[in-house]
């Protein structure tokens, strides 16, 4: 465990956040701070001097729409190849009942399936508590945080962290000086809705089984439900995204590298016109994650730390489009798919955001060393916050100084835990020898 006095003010401030949002009753949540942080730049929301609730709705739905997960000995977020939008789809569109016609299970879950598509077809969007979450204007009225804490712990020489499961990338301490590469992904247009025909032939699958694909928009090519079986189990969405840390997005014939830090208002301002897709939106989460991981750091060395900040926990609703039913009955699969194809219970358990955690004008007091200020001025990121704009200023104590971060950042979400999807294998696949795979 670290415990060095940043990694224990971030534990504090995690434990402080949990306790500012109710969870729905009987639901299993989790915090995780998202990697990279996510700042929040309003002027991206305005047309013509208003604020325009479509760009409000795309900055949602590149931020809070993809799924996450958290793995039970890490609080960040790592990436899926999925957006709830397209989970909610897939279910809806794809799932089979195995109970038996006429029983009343099987008219529950036609009952259930017909209500989930029928919600789709209308808006997908998100609803927010409350609604004017991103005007700065509305800052000095968010609640106020103050934590402090102190470590004899100061070279963080404590236990190394625990390793990752098997096929998830190793998770850097967040809680730390960061410097996150820039490395452009290689090709941009995999940043744009792709218009390719579904297949029609029958595939065969790594099993043998020969079925017919049905299609799934998850990255800017088709994928079929054979193959999500290999790839939706929180692979990278493409073999490019091995360093994606600057977006790229086609622009006319013109192509413009984006830095995470500015991902979500760059896409919005160069796609104003246009939906954001669910394609974009995994695009980013994803190098927000392997960003995250792939991430330079050293260790605060100051073992005594305060921390002042403004806050606001925003509440998320997907009503009417999102069935909280149909996730929960497990009388049913999905063609060509074993259990948990799409959304494994495994140890990094895959949630979908279900409240958005802002801080703003963030304050760290302390003194200082001397590496710790050079860490700053060549540094991205301490913990979730962007440097860019940071600045120290001495305190009238000797030695003491404050780390002013400004602007407002989303910093972490509250996630909802999701079983395992689909909750059966398919019938007619042939048997693994696993007892969970029936």
């Amino acid at each position: 465990m670290d415990t060095t006095a940043a990694s224990l003010l971030g534990d504090q401030l995690r434990d402080f956040l949990v306790k500012q949002f109710a969870p729905p009753p009987g639901t299993q949540t989790r915090l995780g701070f998202l990697g990279a942080g996510v700042a929040v730049d309003p002027d991206s929301f305005l047309s013509q001097g208003q604020f325009n609730p479509a760009r409000v709705n795309s900055w949602l739905n590149i931020v809070i729409d993809p799924l996450g997960t958290i793995t039970k000995d890490s609080d960040q977020v790592g990436a899926t190849p999925w957006t709830a939008t397209v989970l909610m789809e897939t279910i809806s569109d794809q799932s089979v009942c195995l109970a038996p016609p006429g029983s009343v299970d099987q008219q529950g879950f036609v009952h259930a399936k017909s209500q989930a598509m029928e919600n789709l077809g209308g808006a997908t969007s998100v609803s927010t508590a409350p609604l004017d979450w991103y005007d700065p204007a509305q800052v000095p009225k968010w609640p106020k945080c103050s934590l402090s804490t102190s470590s004899t712990n100061s070279a963080g020489t404590g236990p190394p962290p625990p390793q990752p499961p098997p096929g998830l990338p190793p998770r850097k301490p967040i809680w730390a000086w960061r410097t996150l590469e820039m490395v452009p992904i290689a090709d941009p247009q995999r940043l744009q809705p792709v218009q390719t025909p579904p297949v029609k032939a029958p595939v065969a699958t790594a099993t043998g089984v020969a079925i017919q694909p049905r299609t799934f928009m998850l990255s800017s090519t088709m994928m079929t439900a054979a193959s999500v079986t290999k790839t939706a189990q929180l692979a990278p969405v493409n073999s490019s995204l091995a360093r994606p840390q600057l977006m790229e997005v086609s622009h006319g014939a013109e192509v413009a590298r984006i830095s995470i830090e500015k991902a979500p208002a760059a896409i919005i301002n160069q796609n104003a016109t246009k939906q954001v897709s669910a394609v974009q939106a995994v695009m980013v989460s994803q190098a927000m994650s392997t960003a995250a991981a792939q991430a330079s750091t050293s260790s605060v060395k100051t073992n005594s730390l305060s921390l002042d900040l403004s806050y606001l926990v925003v509440s998320l609703s997907r009503a009417p489009w999102w069935n909280e039913l149909l996730p929960l009955l497990d009388n049913w699969y999905i063609p060509g798919l074993r259990r948990g194809s799409l959304i494994g219970d495994g140890d990094a358990q895959a949630g979908m955001p279900i409240a958005l955690v802002l801080t703003s004008d963030v304050k760290i007091r302390g003194v200082w060393s001397e590496a710790d200020r050079a860490a700053a001025s060549s540094s991205t990121h301490f913990g979730p916050w962007v440097l860019s704009s940071s600045q120290f200023t001495s305190t009238t104590n000797a030695g003491e100084a404050i780390l002013t971060i400004p602007g407002i950042t989303a910093i972490a979400c509250i996630y909802r835990e999701l079983p395992a999807l689909p909750p059966k294998a398919d019938p007619g696949l042939p048997p693994t020898g696993d007892l969970t795979g029936i």
